[in-house]
């Protein structure tokens, strides 16, 4: 699995959203285009855009650092809880999207987790500043993300793959096509970033 390198860098806490490149390596800092993110733990601040097509995967990356009740008696993040840092930064995709889990129950639609992998490289330490990156891989016919975590040095510390199966509640059946109203989202947002314009 090639995980993406980040068009822009993360700085001072903040979530960038970009188009990606690379071989998973820490993100690189963008000199030659325009960046765009929000602060973290706020709405969405989408100051300009580097993308350029309609196929470019859409991308975020959330800053965030380890809390003591995240680790375990060495000190370090506990496995179970790399998880609900993929969870996090999913979050914040989805939302950057406009298709959150609150747009999702109210479309009629769940989207249960199918597939989960997770691939430890470094540990993650109490205290440390960590960097997750969420990639949007596949919106038509599932929700496919791909993630990685850096630690503080911007050495990849892990990377994962999440699917999930969209759910239609009313019918109580599982779909095997996404909903019209996500890949309507994703496409126009796309479409928008591609003429340069700044997500709403």
């Amino acid at each position: 699995m090639v995980l993406s390198r980040m068009a822009n860098s993360v700085n001072n806490g903040e979530v960038n959203m970009g188009n990606t490149a690379g071989n998973g390596e820490a993100p690189m800092e963008n000199t030659a285009g325009p960046r765009l993110g929000y602060a973290e733990n706020s709405p969405l601040n989408i100051k300009n855009t580097p993308f350029s097509t309609e196929d470019t995967p859409l991308s975020v990356e959330l800053a965030f650092q380890v809390e003591f009740y995240e680790v375990d008696s060495m000190e370090v993040v506990w496995h179970g809880n790399y998880v609900q840092y993929l969870e996090r930064v999913r979050c914040a995709l989805l939302d950057y999207v406009g298709y959150g889990y609150r747009e999702m129950r109210a479309s009629g639609f769940t989207f249960p987790v199918t597939h989960l992998s997770l691939k430890y490289i470094r540990p993650l330490h109490f205290g440390e500043r960590v960097r997750a990156q969420a990639t949007l891989e596949e919106y038509e016919n599932c929700l496919r993300i791909q993630y990685a975590l850096f630690n503080a040095e911007g050495q990849l510390a892990a990377k994962g793959l999440s699917t999930q199966m969209a759910f239609e509640v009313a019918k109580n059946e599982s779909c095997f096509v996404c909903p019209p109203i996500l890949i309507e989202k994703v496409r126009q947002l796309k479409a928008r970033l591609a003429n340069g314009e700044n997500h709403a």
